[in-house]
């Protein structure tokens, strides 16, 4: 998440996307300088340091959340399973989950066509007529 080097944002990348085809050195430079230039790193340790302690999960509020809304996941993706936005889908009353196959975390970037078409689709059914 906070890469001190090139070779550490090339490591990450790759725990990113299912496609190695993304891992490449100007990948990494990019998101090297990209962690740079956000300047939010105590802000990121923060919320990793308090994941393993934290007492209030979203899970317990997934009920709550009863707007339509669209889940989009890498089947791939192994910084958060699959099996998590399976749980979150079935958790909220009116979620759907969009399964991407053949990706990693990062759907927007590794499938963005796929992606888009999911929000279209999305945003088409839920279009309330004028």
């Amino acid at each position: 998440m906070l890469p001190d080097s090139i070779a550490t944002a090339k490591a990450s990348l790759s725990g990113l996307v299912y496609d190695q085809s993304f891992v490449n050195d100007e990948a990494a430079r990019d998101r090297f300088a990209a962690r740079l230039s956000a300047n939010d790193g105590v802000t990121v340790r923060s919320i990793l340091g308090s994941l393993p302690s934290s007492t209030e999960w979203l899970n317990r509020k997934l009920q709550s959340i009863t707007i339509p809304a669209l889940i989009v996941w890498g089947s791939e993706d192994r910084l958060v399973p699959l099996a998590h936005g399976r749980e979150f889908a079935a958790g909220m009353p009116n979620a759907r989950l969009v399964e991407i196959e053949k990706c990693g975390h990062a759907p927007l970037v590794e499938r963005p066509a796929d992606f888009l078409a999911a929000i279209r689709d999305f945003l088409h059914v839920r279009q309330q007529p004028r």
